[in-house]
């Protein structure tokens, strides 16, 4: 986790004084939204709302068969990456998804697969659920795997099962928020705005820090966590992407 900016001066924005932002987001999403956010003159701290764990041993044999599947779906960087380390734990590599067409949602997701050796062979034109479940070229009698943390929503095998493919999920991780030092209850509580990506870290901040603040989210099941979570000022990002989050700053604050 790159270190909160405490800077008591920066450049102002808009002629008034600089925009106290919180980032909640985490990996490398989180470290350039905070880049592009001091780069655009904010008074900007990061303060990762939530963490991982393996879900366990389950879902090995699953792992295995892969090339009983037509699709492997990732719907999130840290799905990927959890993929990716549960695979190496068997043994195995890249060259174990040969037969299996791989579709990645969002730029992140796409990334970091390409990185490991595997290029995604489709990207839906939105960085959400709902695209991926509208746009997959996949036929009815498919079979797609949906490799996923606990919390995922069930959009996208709704959609898919709508559509005649036949739909595995496989839990490989879930969430868990951040239990926030003084410090950056201190610079949430102080904050214009709150950027939000995850309904955990949502909670998290509800729970820790009350919801008596702005947050932005990036993405509607995002926004309507918040929501629930007890947050009256919310406003949703025009895309669910990083680019789209920050963009919706200036317009708002």
């Amino acid at each position: 986790m790159l270190p909160p900016d405490h800077a008591d001066v920066l450049p102002p924005v808009s002629g008034g004084r600089p925009l106290r932002v919180v980032i909640t987001l985490t990996g490398r999403g989180g470290q350039e939204a905070l880049r592009l956010a001091r780069q655009a003159g904010w008074h900007a701290s990061l303060w990762p709302g939530l963490t991982f764990e393996p879900t366990g041993e389950g879902g090995d044999r699953a792992l295995l068969r892969l090339g009983d599947m037509d699709w492997l779906l990732l719907t999130s960087p840290q799905g990927t990456r959890s993929f990716q380390s549960r695979l190496e734990r068997l043994g195995l590599g890249p060259e174990h998804l040969a037969g299996v067409q791989v579709a990645a949602v969002g730029e992140g997701t796409a990334l970091g697969l390409s990185q490991w050796g595997r290029r995604a062979d489709f990207v839906p034109s939105r960085a959400d659920a709902q695209a991926l479940a509208a746009e997959l070229p996949a036929l009815p009698g498919q079979v797609a795997l949906h490799v996923t943390g606990e919390a995922s929503s069930d959009v996208l095998e709704r959609g898919l099962q709508e559509r005649g493919v036949v739909y595995r999920r496989l839990n490989l991780y879930r969430t868990r928020p951040i239990s926030y030092s003084p410090q950056a209850i201190h610079d949430l509580r102080a904050a214009d705005w709150i950027l939000l990506a995850s309904g955990v870290a949502a909670q998290g901040v509800a729970q820790q820090v009350g919801t008596g603040l702005r947050v932005v989210a990036m993405g509607e099941q995002t926004a309507q966590a918040a929501r629930q979570a007890g947050f009256t000022e919310v406003r949703v990002a025009a895309q669910p992407t990083l680019t789209a989050l920050l963009a919706a700053l200036p317009a708002i604050g």
